[in-house]
């Protein structure tokens, strides 16, 4: 850890930018790492600034979260009631998790499918920290997004039909509307 904040602090000089810490302190190593999941980022990338943007403001995120301890809350929670979609959840994950706007939570909710629905959604986790994959006996769709709201940590939540895929930008687009409309 000691390693990093040197390492950081000569990312930030040579880059001419204002050190605005001096000391971090270790428990937002913790953090950190789970920021750096989240953003899909390896350590060597995160040091040596190939995701430098992204991570400084991840990081200097993560030092406030843990001198505060305040929770991670995602900016949105994208819920994906899945009933035997074993032919269309890969491509709905993918247009999901290549949104610009990596501050998401994805819940895939398993209404007690037959097919590989549960696998791939298991799979899409394993390889993406933003993914969590849900279960429960088949009860409908309905359900499933209850269920899923009763574990959602979001600020805002979507609901994504398995099927359903969104367009490259749309999460920029609506972030956007909710910078300028934030009453909304």
């Amino acid at each position: 850890f000691a390693i990093y904040c040197l390492a950081r602090k000569e990312i930030l000089a040579r880059q001419g930018r204002r050190i605005l810490y001096s000391l971090i302190p270790e428990k937002a190593g913790d953090e950190i790492i789970r920021i750096m999941r989240l953003t899909n980022s390896t350590f060597s990338n995160f040091i040596s600034g190939q995701c430098l943007e992204a991570c400084i403001l991840g990081g200097l995120f993560a030092v406030t979260m843990a001198i505060f301890r305040m929770p991670y809350i995602p900016l949105v929670s994208v819920i994906i009631p899945a009933f035997n979609q074993q032919a269309w959840l890969q491509q709905c994950l993918r247009s999901i998790l290549a949104q610009p706007v990596a501050d998401l939570e994805v819940l895939v909710v398993d209404d007690g499918s037959t097919d590989a629905t549960a696998a791939i959604a298991r799979a899409a986790a394993r390889q993406d920290s933003r993914v969590r994959l849900l279960q429960q006996a088949n009860a409908g769709a309905g359900a499933a997004r209850n269920h899923g709201l009763r574990h959602a940590q979001g600020r805002y939540v979507h609901f994504v039909d398995a099927d359903d895929w969104l367009e490259p930008d749309a999460y920029a687009h609506w972030q956007q509307a909710v910078q300028h409309y934030p009453q909304a």
